[in-house]
């Protein structure tokens, strides 16, 4: 692309330059050094660059002998020439024999490249004699092609065609411009979505849960004692809140961290339940152990559990489909009030218990924003209340919310409640 534009600009100076120059006029030429601005005082090649690209027109087009400016330079005759004004170069040139000189500035105004160039002939009275043209630029990588319009307005025979190698030049410049505008555009519209796949992924890992609300129930909630089972035939609800209390992560989402679970299920027993139940031998000395009636219960009995987790889990955090996905095992030691409540014999009865145990499971986040997710937890545990062998955990399958915040360091633990 470089190569195109750069070929085109030229190409419309060289066609600019084709048209009959003094080419049977002038034969011996000299070009001067420009002379450079305060603000481009540090540019040591900016000046010679601009006099070989004349140089370089000028030789290409043929009918032009250079004449050093080492030979004019001995015992300062130059600079002398200059101090002199246009009168001395004139004297200089004649004395030499040159019929054409070409100097010139170069500086900066207003953020942009400005090449001033001068057009001096042996003869006073030449067409060109004195000419001054001056050309502004925005980038330094068209100094090239301002050198070679420069040349061409200095050395064109026509008067009237000056200024059209004027246009053609700014028309090219304009052009040039207004496209790499555009390429800059769809690269930084390019760049910025890169930058925001990657902020996203390093937001997704960084941030982690820190209050998770889930659920359980359609028949997903169950225990490990058959005869609950028996009497609670749909299962049980689950309702249950996590807060994350301690994080041992690094930046891409990997580690461990402890949480707090506090839970609420219920279970009520069914129609189906009570039937099951009334075909039973209850076993009338043992009514204060869970799920033991000294009378078949006149309404479906309701089991309430309430209590809290200490749970830990390790965690592997995996990046696609713009979602960060942690995969989790969890385990922990859980603390259980029990509330049983039956009316049998015409009297209510509650029986209250306590209970702990352990539970388990493995589950699966996925972030929805770097903020915000769902999550999936296959559960397992076991609870034992009063002095039973009733179990009142089972397995359960639970799912909910997880509000995620905080980037997490990379070996460092974060308190949340700091």
């Amino acid at each position: 692309m470089k190569g195109y534009w750069r070929a085109t600009i030229t190409a419309v100076i060289i066609t600019a330059l084709s048209a009959p120059i003094f080419a049977g006029e002038f034969q011996r030429v000299v070009v001067f050094p420009f002379e450079t601005g305060d603000k481009l005082a540090e540019d040591g090649t900016i000046s010679g660059e601009i006099s070989d690209y004349i140089s370089e027109v000028l030789i290409n087009r043929g009918g032009y002998s250079l004449i050093s400016v080492k030979e004019l330079s001995k015992e300062g005759e130059k600079d002398v020439a200059i101090q002199a004004g246009s009168a001395g170069l004139i004297k200089l040139m004649k004395q030499y024999d040159i019929d054409l000189a070409i100097q010139g500035t170069v500086s900066m105004k207003n953020k942009k490249y400005l090449i001033k160039g001068t057009a001096v002939t042996s003869d006073p009275e030449a067409v060109m004699s004195g000419r001054e043209v001056s050309l502004s630029f925005p980038r330094r990588r068209y100094l090239k092609n301002a050198s070679y319009s420069l040349t061409g307005a200095l050395t064109e025979k026509e008067s009237d065609h000056i200024s059209d190698i004027i246009e053609d030049f700014n028309s090219a410049i304009q052009k040039r411009e207004k496209q790499l505008r555009k390429e800059n555009r769809k690269y930084r519209e390019a760049l910025a979505g890169k930058k925001s796949r990657a902020y996203r992924e390093l937001y997704c890992r960084r941030k982690s849960s820190f209050i998770r609300a889930g659920y359980g129930s359609f028949g997903m909630v169950k225990t490990f004692d058959d005869n609950l089972n028996d009497y609670y035939t749909d299962g049980g609800t689950c309702c249950f809140a996590d807060i994350f209390l301690f994080r041992l992560k690094n930046t891409a989402g990997n580690g461990s961290d402890f949480f707090v679970r506090i839970h609420h299920k219920s279970f009520s027993m069914t129609d189906k339940g009570l039937e099951s139940l009334s075909g039973s031998v209850t076993g009338q000395n043992e009514d204060d152990r869970l799920g033991y009636y000294s009378a078949v219960p006149d309404s479906p009995a309701e089991l309430v559990q309430s209590g809290f987790d200490l749970n830990f889990r390790f965690v592997d955090t995996s990046y696609f489909l713009s979602e960060a996905w942690s995969f989790y095992l969890s385990w922990g030691f859980r603390f259980s009030w029990v509330t049983e409540q039956v009316v049998t014999g015409g009297e209510e009865r509650i029986n209250r218990y306590f209970g702990k145990g352990i539970t388990g499971g493995i589950g699966l986040e996925v972030s929805l924003f770097t903020w915000l997710g769902l999550f999936c937890e296959a559960n397992i545990g076991y609870l034992n209340v009063s002095d039973s062998d009733a179990g009142m955990e089972g397995p359960q399958f639970l799912f909910g919310v997880t509000y995620r915040m905080e980037p997490v360091y990379e070996d460092k633990v974060l308190r949340w409640l700091d």
